[in-house]
């Protein structure tokens, strides 16, 4: 109806026509000229406007909102967070935290890396631990190279936890064999 060909022009029009005539139509002058916003005060957006859901770590430090699997490094003062409930909160611009309570445990981007910032300090080095996924089976001691254990010698042999991991290693028992 007005001729408009380009997006420009129709920049043009809304501005210049379409919003002063429609300001004058249904305008009206507020009964109380004061504000009607209040200040928000101290109030965290960021962990307000998200979604939010509790998670229980797994044994191997992770917990999982949607399809992306998030990796808890290791925390001062805990060997694990397996077992640990937690709120895990994916915000509006796509990164990721995971806490506890009030103590923050990890912030994550988009894509699920952690963010530096989070990143636990080592206290007696003073500098951020590497947060990548874990060597298989570093620092878990090793069964004994050469052994073979027959149906028999299997049943004597007890699976022990050897880290965060819960990786397990063979371990012969110290008590003797009994006759049956």
């Amino acid at each position: 109806m007005a001729q408009i060909t380009t997006l420009e022009a129709a920049h043009a029009y809304l501005i210049d026509v379409f919003l002063p005539r429609h300001n004058a139509t249904f305008g009206r002058v507020p009964r109380d000229a004061a504000s009607a916003f209040v200040p928000l005060g101290d109030a965290d957006l960021d962990a307000i406007l998200c979604h939010e859901e509790e998670r229980v770590g797994a044994p191997d430090n992770t917990v999982t909102l949607g399809r992306q699997v998030l990796q808890i490094a290791p925390q001062p003062g805990r060997r694990t967070c397996a077992g640990l409930r937690v709120t895990v909160r994916r915000h509006l611009d796509g990164g990721y935290t995971i806490s506890r309570g009030p103590s923050p445990l990890a912030r994550y981007d988009a894509q699920g890396r952690p963010v530096d910032a989070a990143a636990p300090v080592d206290a007696a080095a003073g500098a951020h631990e590497p947060l990548g996924p874990p060597a298989k089976n570093a620092g878990a001691p090793q069964a004994p190279t050469g052994v073979t254990l027959g149906k028999a010698d299997r049943s004597r042999v007890k699976r022990r936890r050897t880290d965060h991991l819960s990786t397990t290693r063979l371990e012969p028992r110290l008590e003797p064999r009994r006759a049956t």
